[in-house]
């Protein structure tokens, strides 16, 4: 009998292992390690210049996708450069760039270009953040003359933009009914503490989207004055990746851009973030809100670009910090010894106008202290005693792995996300090298890195004494002073907790590799490719090698079945069987077990249960498809739901349930669901909080053994 297990590997291309590199100067007194000041290499793949009226452009021939390309114009200005009189300016701009121009009349451009295939919003679009706004194109050709509208059109909203009174006032609408339905749960909260996360600067005042009043308000001659100070060349770069001659691409570039006038480019103004000096605390809430959510947060100024062996050096130093705490956090709460659904910890740049370091944590509405208690008491002891040595190898060989899988598979990345990666670069200003000169030169800065400076880091980036104390959760009367959260939160961080011990290392994935089956029936498909196989157990596997991912594996493993054959009485239990697909564990390793034991594997296996049946996915590089089998075949037959994590779980799903209730196209569809389907239908109905509420971790772990093995 066929067995009801599909096996799919899909996009595997082996290719040659990512090439050492040059080295660099490493002076005797540095222990072997670069000269700090060495700076980081460029991206030779790039085709860079910088027109005579200042701006600058990057090319790169990319064939993936083949025989297209990706445009966009970084313009380095955002809502901060707003006066208060044009919050939301830059913004409401943003979108006027589709409303008319030189070159395009107003209705004309996006009709131009959906005629020859793009979609507006999926293929042409803009966003604008507080320092910087972006255009972007995506082209269905590299044809001269798709390529050199592409670039006009880039070209008018540069200099040529028309900005007529009555397309202005036309769009208006479109712009407060965007403020409007933004406004959700997690908008309302964020704008209530936003404003004060850093007193006295700008953060909290120009938010991109402004205020209704504001747009209200604002005239032709406020865009006039905004764009004509901030859209010079000078603040501009035209970023290109597709599959075309970064020469002729050149050319066209000058062509489009080289009449554009020098203007004076005028600094951007000061957000006046000042760094934290004393203890704070914030409390926000919301009546449609479902979970309370705790955080931690420190504001610094932010770290110089990253554009040499130091400053890079600097980041893997944050990075290990950050991950050993999100790993000890992590086999935490999965263990039950810390009182949250989920948490983490990151640093990063802000709108080149702070350093923001956050941990965080969620929780039940009335669980919030002892989330914060258990939070706070993390970051005490990582600020007092750092990591064990250990904790830091397990988070080396993380960051590595890391690192090592990116410069694998970047060099056949969609286009769209090595443009994204390329614009973010230039708004942060660090140097653009390739993810392979990162790794190279990663490998060797790593390995010089002392665990006493990743404490330091992170007790720097933690310093309890000067921190804001975050709390959302919902509206009511349970909501607290911020002057008691403050004294409360203030209470665990004077504390001093002792040191974790450190925990037993985990064995191995597999002791003993299983006993291979067989190829009992095998063919390959002329079309397309695909071989398929039927193993001695049942099994049917199916593979295609492909060529548009380099070092990139994509492994489904799908169990046929499950929700379908619920009833009423177990509706939901597919799914709450499946989250040991979410968390893997076996009888004899946990989940934290299990991820450490993956540290350092580029490889992720996930899984997920849809209405008629599970699937179990392993991607990631082939060096480590070994171990992802390993993995899943551990799964496949010693299976064990852990009972925090499932807790976690249903805790979880009950919160996006009644977080749906109250969202009006999260009601609309429950109510679809239950209208259109009778009771009868069980399975096809919306799953209900009480019937969730009857599943248990015993019968969840029976069910998925028995499913397994029918399966």
């Amino acid at each position: 009998m066929i067995r009801r297990v599909v096996l799919s590997l899909m996009m595997l291309v082996l290719s040659a292992a990512v090439a050492p590199g040059q080295g660099m100067s490493r002076p005797d007194d540095q222990g072997g390690g670069p000269n700090p000041a060495t700076p980081l290499p460029v991206d030779d793949r790039l085709v860079t210049g910088r027109l005579e009226n200042g701006l600058r452009y990057i090319i790169r021939h990319h064939e993936n996708p083949p025989g297209e390309a990706g445009i966009w114009l970084h313009v380095g200005t955002g809502s901060l450069n707003e006066t208060d009189s044009q919050r939301g300016l830059a913004h409401f701009l943003e979108h006027m760039a589709f409303n008319g121009s030189e070159n395009f009349p107003p209705g004309e451009v996006v009709k131009y270009f959906e005629s020859i295939g793009l979609t507006f919003g999926r293929d042409q679009n803009a966003f604008t953040s507080f320092d910087q706004t972006a255009y972007q194109l995506y082209l269905p050709d590299t044809e001269p003359a798709t390529i050199g509208k592409g670039l006009t059109f880039f070209a008018d909203v540069a200099r040529r933009l028309l900005l007529r009174q009555e397309d202005i006032d036309e769009e208006r609408g479109v712009i407060l009914e965007e403020l409007r339905t933004g406004r959700g749960p997690a908008q309302r909260l964020r704008d209530q503490w936003l404003e004060r996360l850093a007193p006295g600067s700008l953060i909290g005042v120009r938010l991109p989207i402004g205020t209704e009043e504001s747009i209200n308000a604002l005239t032709r001659q406020d865009f006039l004055d905004y764009y004509n100070k901030w859209y010079v060349p000078g603040k501009m770069t035209l970023i290109v990746v597709g599959d075309l001659d970064p020469a002729e691409a050149e050319k066209q570039i000058a062509g489009a851009f080289g009449s554009l006038p020098d203007l004076p480019v005028a600094p951007d103004v000061d957000a006046d973030v000042e760094p934290y000096t004393q203890r704070r605390a914030i409390v926000a809430s919301d009546p449609e809100v479902t979970e309370a959510q705790v955080a931690i947060i420190e504001i610094n100024r932010p770290d110089e670009p990253t554009t040499n062996a130091g400053t890079l050096r600097r980041d893997l130093i944050h990075m290990l910090a950050v991950e050993a705490f999100n790993r000890r956090l992590a086999a935490k709460i999965d263990a039950g010894e810390a009182r949250m659904l989920g948490g983490g910890a990151f640093a990063q740049n802000l709108f080149g106008a702070l350093r923001l370091a956050q941990a965080s944590a969620s929780s039940e509405p009335d669980a919030w202290a002892g989330a914060l208690e258990d939070l706070v008491t993390e970051v005490r002891r990582a600020e007092l005693h750092g990591f064990s040595d250990s904790e830091l190898e397990t988070a080396r060989r993380s960051v590595l792995a890391s690192l090592e899988q990116d410069a694998q598979q970047e060099p056949t990345y969609p286009a769209r996300a090595i443009l994204a990666r390329l614009n973010n670069a230039v708004a942060s200003g660090d140097t653009i090298s390739s993810p392979t000169q990162i790794l190279e030169l990663a490998r060797v800065l790593i390995g010089t890195v002392r665990p006493g400076e990743v404490n330091r880091a992170f007790a720097t980036m933690f310093d309890t004494s000067k921190v804001t104390f975050l709390l959302t959760l919902p509206s009511g009367p349970g909501v607290p002073e911020e002057a008691d959260v403050l004294a409360l939160a203030g209470g665990f961080a004077d504390r001093s907790p002792e040191p974790d011990a450190d925990a037993a290392p985990a064995g191995s994935l597999m002791d003993q590799t299983p006993q291979p089956g067989e190829i009992v029936e095998q063919s390959t498909h002329p079309e397309t490719g695909v071989w398929s196989a039927v193993l001695s157990n049942g099994v049917i596997a199916h593979h295609k090698a492909m060529s548009q991912r380099q070092n990139f594996v994509d492994v489904r493993i799908t169990l046929l079945g499950g929700g379908v054959e619920e009833n009423a009485e177990n509706r939901g239990i597919t799914t709450a069987a499946a989250q040991v697909f979410a968390r893997p564990a076996t009888s004899d390793l946990t989940a934290a077990q299990v991820r450490d034991l993956l540290a350092g594997k580029k490889i992720q296996v996930t899984g997920s249960a849809q209405d008629d049946f599970v699937q179990i996915a392993i991607t990631g590089s082939p060096d480590d498809l070994e171990t992802g089998m390993r993995l899943v075949h551990r799964l496949l037959t010693d299976p064990r739901l852990e009972s925090v994590p499932f807790e976690q779980w249903r805790t979880a799903t009950l919160q996006s349930m009644r977080a749906a209730r109250r969202d009006p196209l999260g009601a609309l569809r429950t109510v679809m669901g239950e209208t259109i389907y009778p009771q009868e239908a069980v399975t096809a109905r919306p799953l209900t909080p009480e019937q969730l509420e009857r599943i248990n971790i015993d019968d969840a772990q029976r069910w998925l053994d028995a499913f397994i093995a029918r399966a």
